[in-house]
């Protein structure tokens, strides 16, 4: 591609940075770089490459989701401050 010095005074000042003379060579050669980089992806033959989600193969680890009746009732108010009649009691907080 051959970045021009516009090209990269334009994308420095998009990414708002200022580079100095040394920093533009820099980041011209690697502008360069990732550019044709690009061109060589877009040159790939890509139309028999299936989609895919990652690139590693993960499948959720989730447990079967099952209804279970657990009567833990005295279970959890046992650890409540203080109970009545079968249920929890919190202070007020509106007069």
């Amino acid at each position: 591609m051959n970045a021009d010095r516009n090209t990269i005074h334009h994308v420095a000042n998009l990414a708002a940075i200022h580079l100095n003379e040394d920093e533009e060579k820099n980041f011209s050669r690697d502008l360069d770089a990732i550019v044709g980089y690009m061109a060589q992806l877009m040159a790939m033959d890509t139309g028999e490459v299936q989609p895919m989600e990652h690139v590693l193969s993960i499948r959720n680890a989730l447990r079967e989701d099952t209804a279970v009746n657990a009567d833990n009732r005295e279970a959890l108010l046992s650890v409540a401050p203080k109970t009545e009649e079968g249920c929890y009691l919190v202070p007020n907080v509106v007069e």
